[in-house]
């Protein structure tokens, strides 16, 4: 497995994988991926195939993850976890931040594990669910 910062702005193997997994096709969201600076997607690969991705903002002293994701047949082999430890030691922020649902209880069990505390909810934030913010203090 090879884990990496994908530096090229050429994203379309990490869009055609987003809509993939989450089937769903938001193209101002990939637009901006691929034109402002302060997006940095971390891929993990098998046999020069992306199995997982990673993008986060990071403007100024903060830190966002937007998305992490895995394709069937590597997931639950801890590649989202190795990927995500990376992706945060090479991202310069004092704090990252994230929102998940609260029906999501493997993504919460990930994040928690790599240090990220919930500290707030935004009630019904996903129609039946509720949103857990959560963050994690980097330096």
């Amino acid at each position: 497995m090879e884990i990496k910062c994908f530096k090229t702005k050429n994203f379309d193997d990490v869009i055609s994988l987003h809509k993939q997994i989450f089937h769903e096709d938001n193209n101002l969201f990939f637009e901006n991926l691929k034109t402002k600076d302060y997006y940095h997607c971390f891929v993990a690969s098998h046999q020069n195939q992306i199995v997982a991705y990673c993008i986060i903002s990071n403007i100024a002293d903060q830190a966002e993850l937007f998305n992490i994701a895995t394709i069937e047949g590597f997931r639950k082999k801890g590649i989202a976890k190795q990927l995500l430890i990376y992706a945060i030691s090479n991202v310069d922020a004092a704090e990252m931040f994230l929102e998940v649902s609260t029906k999501n209880l493997a993504a919460i069990k990930l994040y928690q594990s790599v240090g990220f505390n919930e500290i707030d909810r935004r009630k019904k934030y996903y129609g039946d669910s509720d949103a857990i913010i959560m963050r994690l203090q980097m330096n």
